[in-house]
């Protein structure tokens, strides 16, 4: 039971700051619908989640890995899919230079905003789940 609870605490926060950072990721509605999506994210990252990756498994030996961002990305479209005042939506970048590293203007697409969120959101949980020990 206190392991659930972590979880759904570590989700809403990390959807909270997904939601405040990535442009295309938002939620309508209070801190109820918050936890609603927390709830549903840690649910389908107990239950389904292991059975993809589990079918998966092939592809993600053979990328070393990195099949499991696609995954992350797939669970969080399912979630939008399965709380409706969830969105994904593409977002446009209008670039960045850091010490001569110029990054162009792009228009992100919905899988790619998936992507940088999932991504976010398995940071954040991680990192205050290695908190939390």
């Amino acid at each position: 039971m206190k392991k659930l609870l972590l979880k759904f605490l570590t989700n809403a926060a990390a959807i909270y700051l997904a939601t405040k950072v990535v442009p295309g990721i938002s939620y309508n509605g209070g801190w109820e619908t918050l936890a609603m999506i927390a709830a549903v994210l840690a649910l389908v990252n107990m239950f389904i989640k292991p059975l993809v990756i589990l079918l998966a498994l092939p592809v993600e030996i053979l990328t070393l890995g990195l099949f499991g961002l696609i995954i992350n990305a797939a669970m969080l479209f399912l979630v939008a899919y399965l709380v409706p005042q969830f969105k994904i939506e593409q977002f446009y970048f209008s670039g960045a230079n850091l010490y001569g590293i110029t990054a162009g203007a792009m228009d992100i697409p919905r899988w790619g905003t998936a992507l940088i969120g999932s991504t976010l959101i398995s940071g954040i949980t991680g990192f205050l789940g290695w908190l939390a020990k």
